[in-house]
């Protein structure tokens, strides 16, 4: 498949035997883009904070994996990059020179289904201090949420953002999926 183009709606793409399709961003989950994107998982983040509710963390922040280890699955579909994290957490990251846009979805790990407790986060996704995204009361079932494209320019701060929903941090295994910067076109 090669790319043709990206836009708020989706992509289009010419598939090996050069039919023209349309595909919606809510309907990836294991594609995988390197020309023209930057993967968050690629970067180092520029600041990082993880706190406990009320004590040390248990896991630390993941590339391409669970918080606590493999796949990073979300309503039975497995994604291939992202960013596995537990709430109380920051990653902060600088938007790449060349960068136009900025996109992820987030959503609970399947494994959290699977605890003894109902788990609820809140995500967000800031832009400096702006806040861009927020889903207020994420929970484990729930299909993973589109935070919507947003324009970024070199230079900006990204922050994504998972804190503690209702009750306590147990079970808050929580996913940024397929978190990426579009790049201005190179060809």
């Amino acid at each position: 498949m090669k790319l043709s183009s990206c836009g708020k709606q989706g992509l289009q793409a010419v598939l090996g035997n050069g039919q023209e399709v349309s595909v919606r961003w809510n309907d990836l989950a294991c594609v995988c883009f390197s020309k023209d994107v930057v993967h968050l998982s690629s970067l180092t983040p520029t600041r990082v904070v993880e706190t406990g509710f009320d004590s040390e963390i248990t896991h630390s922040w993941r590339r391409d994996r669970c918080v606590v280890g493999g796949e990073l699955l979300a309503q039975g579909r497995a994604y291939g990059l992202g960013l596995g994290v537990l709430s109380r957490s920051r990653l902060s990251f600088r938007v790449p020179e060349g960068a136009t846009h900025f996109l992820t979805r987030v959503g609970f790990d399947d494994t959290a289904a699977e605890l003894p407790v109902r788990a609820h986060a809140v995500a967000r996704v800031l832009q400096g201090n702006k806040l861009l995204f927020e889903a207020k009361d994420l929970t484990p079932g729930q299909a993973p949420q589109n935070a919507g494209m947003h324009a970024v320019k070199g230079g900006d701060t990204i922050t994504l953002e998972v804190d503690f929903g209702r009750g306590r941090d147990i079970g808050d295994r929580v996913n940024w999926l397929l978190p990426m910067f579009l790049m201005r076109s190179q060809s």
